[in-house]
């Protein structure tokens, strides 16, 4: 997962939608837009940071991925929703590049919660941002950010594959597989949860750092300790065995040698050693 540094770019965004349904200000629901996270990226920023907002669209036409892959999903199969949080930070302020990690914990933990601890041990995280479900993907995270003056507003894209459709590659899942009953207003108190808990989150990465996640993290690695290959696109990076992940998010991989080498965030993808590099985005 890559946080794309926004500054200074312009922003083309647009909404579908008469109305939104009647929810709380912080939490706006639109049938169909192009991208939520285009959305409120494109906002006008305020004197002041405000308070997180959650744009939920029941469809998007312009949904996109990693290294710009397009996400696509027929309307009522995901739960596809953004959330925006916005603080001061210095001018020299460096982005929050393990966050990724971060959001990709707190789903698994707010999704836990709502199936009552339902499927705990099938549900793991894939470095640097996707949620697996019995190793086949259930959700992706895609984190982008812009900053005005000294105002920094993150916009965390995260999408949940419901129910299955035409559109689903072979090495994704649903939530049905785990919980068919899931319902509308289960997805509501989802998104406001996170709302809530990322903001939260983002302070204490503010002045921590990723430290206080990384045991948790590693957990839940869903390849720790298994052979893999670290690919960016279809070009092999390295491989070898996953061994955790260092205090600032980076992927540590133990080589054949012996040695062990990091890999920062970036436009990098992780597979199970002789899975094919194919498949969806996030």
């Amino acid at each position: 997962m890559a946080i794309d540094p926004l500054i200074g770019r312009g922003y083309h965004s647009r909404v579908i939608a008469t109305a939104p349904t009647a929810l709380p200000e912080s939490l706006t629901r639109v049938p169909e837009a192009e991208s939520t996270n285009t959305v409120l990226l494109a906002a006008a920023f305020g004197q002041e940071p405000r308070e997180p907002l959650a744009l939920w669209a029941d469809h998007q036409t312009g949904g996109r991925g990693r290294r710009g892959r397009r996400w696509v999903a027929s309307p009522g199969s995901a739960l596809t929703f953004s959330i925006a949080l916005e603080r001061a930070v210095p001018a020299n302020a460096r982005p929050p590049v393990a966050f990724p990690l971060v959001t990709g914990l707190l789903v698994r933990e707010a999704l836990l919660n709502r199936l009552n601890g339902e499927g705990e041990a099938r549900l793991r995280l894939k470095w640097p941002n996707d949620l697996l479900l019995d190793d086949r993907k259930l959700a992706g995270v895609l984190i982008e950010s812009r900053r005005q003056g000294r105002i920094e507003r993150l916009v965390i894209g995260i999408g949940l594959n419901l129910r299955a459709d035409d559109s689903l590659p072979d090495t994704a899942t649903t939530l049905a597989a785990l919980c068919p009953d899931w319902a509308d207003a289960d997805s509501l108190a989802l998104v406001n949860t996170l709302r809530g808990e990322l903001a939260q989150a983002l302070t204490r990465y503010g002045a921590q750092g990723f430290e206080p996640w990384r045991e948790c993290w590693q957990r839940v690695d869903a390849f720790a300790g298994r052979a893999v290959r670290l690919l960016e696109g279809e070009r092999l990076l390295a491989e070898g065995v996953d061994a955790g992940v260092a205090a600032d998010g980076a992927l540590r991989l133990r080589t054949a040698d012996g040695r062990t080498h990091e890999h920062r965030l970036g436009e990098l993808s992780l597979r199970a050693h002789g899975a094919s590099p194919g498949g969806s985005g996030s």
